[in-house]
């Protein structure tokens, strides 16, 4: 199932870096990428996440069957890509760490929007979107 997985996001990677969405003002696709700290290896001899398996044991985002989120996973999945889409594309958190609601990150006066590629760029030479 994690080699699926890989091979999605991979295909998902290419679409977006592909620039068949850039152009546009009033458009843009974006890749979000902490769903990429939740890859299990894809073969045995790959080594395994410790980070990540520390997170499964101590947070049990997953419901019985451990394909979907139940509450908790849900809110930190939800947390997790909002904060993504908060930070400068080429700076975006890939990690698992348990963070609460105290952790959601806020648009500020420099960035006050929701990054894109665009506004990223501008955001690294100026500083502000």
């Amino acid at each position: 199932m994690s080699h699926l997985v890989k091979r999605y996001q991979e295909a998902e990677r290419q679409l977006v870096q592909s620039d068949r969405y850039d152009g546009r003002d009033d458009f843009t696709v974006e890749l979000q990428t902490f769903s990429r700290a939740a890859n299990g290896p894809s073969s045995p001899r790959e080594r395994e996440d410790e980070d990540l398996i520390r997170f499964l044991k101590e947070f049990q985002p997953w419901t019985p069957e451990c394909f979907h989120f139940n509450q908790k996973g849900m809110a930190y999945v939800s947390i997790a890509l909002w904060n993504n889409l908060m930070e400068p594309v080429g700076n975006k958190t890939e990690s698992f760490r348990l963070f609460t609601h105290r952790d959601i990150k806020c648009p500020t006066k420099t960035a006050p929007y929701i990054f894109t590629k665009k506004n990223s760029i501008n955001y690294y030479k100026t500083g502000s979107q």
